[in-house]
């Protein structure tokens, strides 16, 4: 599982942060509620293809992702599978919007490099959420910067593109390209399950509901 993901969930036309933020306590209720509204879109089952780029190559597979919010409505849970040189693996993610200030928080892990991420992120341009931290082989130790960026595209079409970052320059590490499902459990829902996976970003097995459709 050689195929590099470092990565930061975040950037898919080079958007950024708001300049001239408004620190008032009005500008911050009105960022959190931004986040908020715009990381809510992403909750459903989702079906697509995963890209994974690696010494210049692209290997593409399908993939799916299902995403629910926390039991306690604090963060969303994401969880995702796909193949990478016809070896499968999957992956989780939490993400956590704080009061105030409208920043959230990204925790992620996948299989496939062994690596959690651990990012903070603010709403771009044009219902895109981008996100920078740092990538860490959970065995090995080692560390490198990455950059995320979650982009919805339309009510039913979301994108997430990871980034690796080496001396300023940033690479494509792995896209995912998502469809909703209409309702249809993706495959990937029976990860919500695996308690394992889950708490590898702190999140709890079967504390994880949709609308108001709880699952314990």
């Amino acid at each position: 599982m050689k195929c590099m993901i470092c990565s930061a969930l975040c950037l898919l036309a080079v958007v950024g942060a708001p300049t001239n933020a408004d620190n008032s306590p009005r500008g911050q209720n009105q960022a959190q509620a931004r986040s908020s509204a715009g990381l809510s879109s992403l909750t459903g089952e989702w079906t697509g293809t995963v890209e994974v780029s690696q010494d210049g190559r692209t290997n593409a597979s399908i993939a799916s992702a299902s995403v629910k919010r926390s039991a306690d409505g604090a963060s969303l849970v994401g969880v995702f599978e796909g193949f990478c040189k016809g070896k499968a693996f999957e992956g989780v993610m939490r993400i956590n919007v704080s009061n105030g200030d409208g920043l959230a928080s990204l925790s992620s892990y996948d299989s496939r490099t062994n690596s959690r991420v651990h990012c903070v992120g603010t709403p771009g341009e044009n219902n895109s959420f981008v996100f920078e931290g740092e990538a860490r082989h959970v065995s090995k130790g080692n560390s490198a910067a990455v950059r995320q960026v979650i982009r919805m595209e339309g009510e039913n079409r979301c994108v997430i593109e990871w980034f690796s970052v080496d001396d300023g320059r940033e690479h494509l590490s792995m896209r995912l390209t998502l469809d909703r499902t209409n309702n249809q459990l993706a495959d990937a829902q029976r990860l919500h399950q695996d308690a394992a996976l889950l708490d590898r970003v702190g999140a709890v097995s079967g504390a994880v509901r949709t609308a108001a459709v709880e699952t314990e």
